[in-house]
């Protein structure tokens, strides 16, 4: 007896089987310097599509062109506040 098993993307909501790519799991965690690790706060825990990855940057696909000049990258601080602020999380004040 086989088994299978069927993703679904919290992000876009689109489903694939198990054999067509797993999903990337993607965790925000917020600690405090001052403290062990195991006091963190977990902000974000979700399973996201390939697809969903490369639209928000969190990692870009390999490409051949290496003459090409390599588009802009966010910091992964301003990556991580996008997603936050995305999800309805307000960015403090500096």
């Amino acid at each position: 007896m086989g088994m299978l098993q069927i993703f679904k993307c919290d992000l876009c909501e689109r489903e694939w089987r198990d054999d067509s790519g797993k999903p990337y799991k993607i965790t925000v965690t917020l600690s405090n310097a001052s403290y062990p690790s195991s006091y963190a706060t977990k902000i974000i825990d979700v399973m996201w599509c390939r697809d969903c990855c490369i639209e928000k940057n969190i990692f870009m696909p390999q490409t051949n062109n290496s003459s090409k000049e390599p588009p802009f990258t966010p910091t992964t601080e301003d990556k991580i506040i996008g997603i936050l602020e995305e999800m309805g999380f307000v960015r403090g004040e500096e």
